[in-house]
């Protein structure tokens, strides 16, 4: 459900993007998000080698302008700095705390980081899973960090202050770099980018229902594949419930809408890190971590602040949906107990 959020959100985004790129589109953002979802569903209905394929592609073909920018960024850091671009470095409006306005905006932010939680699902098919999903994560989230930095760094070098008026301030800076070019260059890359992360999305999630419905946690039905072996039922079910979030919110609505879920979620988990550390196995600890139990209640406390800081509404939508979750696996769950007794 949490990664339906996300790619609706996704979805938004790409349809939010295309209209920054061509204006004569503006107004049709909700029907050109429709229909990615679903081409990406129709795609997906025809077996994973086929979406595995495209996937591939469109994964190489991204990382193009976004390794270009970050290059070509460094030689203009030094001369926006100099030019006093980053001055002042920390701008509030008066009514906002640092604290606060930290908060909120990190709702945003984090959600570029979102998928690394993804990385255990691939662990059974990984070598020695225990040495290398931590390393996989951490890496991961480095390199990505380091990339959002340049570009950041490189978009506030050559524009300064008026990041803040720009539609589409990489764009703006990759103008300032290297002339007409640059707009379409990263408007291009930027859309196969976001064309990609659908394309995994509607890749991924419907697998996801279809596991869990294997697992007896929500209607076999969902699990239910067609003559190609994919999982039809749960996309045709998983594209329903994007599109029925695309028409009920915008890019930043749902991407914060998302994030709330999710640090729902961290909170148990890392609740669970704690528990697992003193729980024995044939008398070896099921779960072993660095410095104690210092990490997760860092994590705990850092997902309540993350929480606390979002829209209302977002919040009453992300305790409803746990409340609703909860009551779906009890009732799943003892109707699976009653049948295995």
């Amino acid at each position: 459900f949490v990664t339906i959020i996300a790619w609706a959100a996704m979805a938004a985004g790409f349809a939010k993007l295309l209209i920054q790129t061509f204006p004569a589109l503006e107004g049709q953002n909700t029907l050109i998000s429709i229909c990615l979802v679903i081409f990406l569903s129709v795609i997906n209905s025809m077996g994973i080698k086929t979406s595995k394929i495209f996937t591939i592609v469109i994964t190489i073909a991204k990382l193009i302008p976004i390794i270009a920018f970050t290059l070509i960024a460094v030689f203009f850091i030094k001369n926006g700095i100099n030019q006093g671009n980053f001055t002042p470095f920390l701008q509030l409006n008066p009514d906002m705390t640092l604290s606060k306005a930290m908060a909120s905006t990190s709702l945003t932010v984090f959600y570029a980081f979102i998928g690394f939680e993804a990385l255990p699902v691939v662990a059974g098919e990984m070598r020695n899973a225990k040495k290398n999903v931590p390393k996989a994560i951490i890496g991961s989230i480095s390199i990505v960090s380091l990339l959002y930095f340049m570009i950041i760094a490189g978009t506030i070098a050559m524009l300064g202050t008026g990041i803040l008026q720009s539609n589409a301030p990489v764009q703006d800076a990759f103008v300032e770099m290297i002339g007409p070019a640059g707009k379409w260059i990263i408007s291009i890359g930027a859309l196969i980018s976001i064309a990609g992360l659908n394309m995994g999305d509607s890749l991924m999630i419907p697998r996801y229902g279809a596991s869990i419905a294997d697992e007896g946690l929500l209607p076999k039905v969902i699990a239910k594949k067609n003559n190609k072996n994919a999982p039809i039922v749960a996309i045709i079910f998983s594209g329903l419930l994007t599109i029925a979030f695309l028409l009920s919110g915008s890019f930043e609505q749902l991407a914060e809408l998302s994030v709330v879920f999710r640090f729902f979620q961290y909170i148990p988990t890392a609740l669970a890190v704690i528990w697992l550390r003193k729980k024995d196995m044939e008398n070896v600890p099921a779960f072993r971590l660095p410095f104690g139990p210092v990490i997760p209640i860092i994590s705990i406390i850092v997902s309540i602040w993350m929480v606390a800081a979002a829209n209302p509404i977002n919040l009453i939508a992300g305790v409803i949906g746990v409340i609703v979750a909860s009551i779906l696996y009890l009732l799943l769950n003892n109707n699976k107990s009653k049948q295995v007794n």
